[in-house]
């Protein structure tokens, strides 16, 4: 999520007040206020994980990078219109092929592939039509992974298989 700074954070939901001890939307807080919130190790994370999480802080998309850079490959799952701040943070950490950016909407994938034609990128349709659109908005080249609810995973599979993508389950 980008704040109101145009800075990134790692931040699943809009607000911060399920996971951090703090209230309000991230787009409306400075990268300082954000990056100051404990995170909340007392709610579900907690029962799914174990222990006490509450010493840690809200990560900025930079620190999660250089943790993971050269170790694993990232999910990026966005949840910014901001694709240009997601690109830039990609390239000033070097982890270009280490990354899938995922995108709610196949229409983002464009414009992160416009900014800089190597970043890698997974769409999620719900149909073969809305991959056949999908893919048209990237005709130079298809995405590398197409994720799918499972039950659909089978009829969506053929089409993935044609352009060399890789299907992804979730749920």
């Amino acid at each position: 999520r980008h704040t109101s700074d145009d800075e990134l954070v790692v931040m699943h939901d809009s607000s911060v007040n399920r996971t951090t001890n703090g209230e309000g939307s991230v787009s409306e807080m400075t990268l300082k206020e954000v990056t100051a919130l404990k995170l909340n190790g007392h709610n579900e994370s907690k029962a799914v994980y174990g222990g006490d999480f509450t010493c840690e802080l809200v990560p900025t998309l930079a620190e999660a990078f250089a943790l993971t850079k050269g170790r694993l490959f990232v999910d990026l799952d966005t949840k910014t219109s901001r694709i240009d701040l997601v690109v830039t943070a990609i390239e000033q950490a070097g982890v270009i092929d280490e990354v899938f950016v995922s995108v709610p909407d196949p229409k983002s994938a464009a414009p992160a592939r416009a900014l800089n034609p190597k970043i890698r990128v997974q769409i999620r349709p719900d149909s073969a039509a809305e991959l056949e659109t999908a893919l048209k908005l990237l005709p130079k080249r298809p995405p590398e992974v197409i994720e799918v609810p499972t039950a659909k995973a089978a009829a969506l599979a053929p089409a993935a298989d044609k352009i060399g993508a890789k299907i992804f389950c979730n749920g």
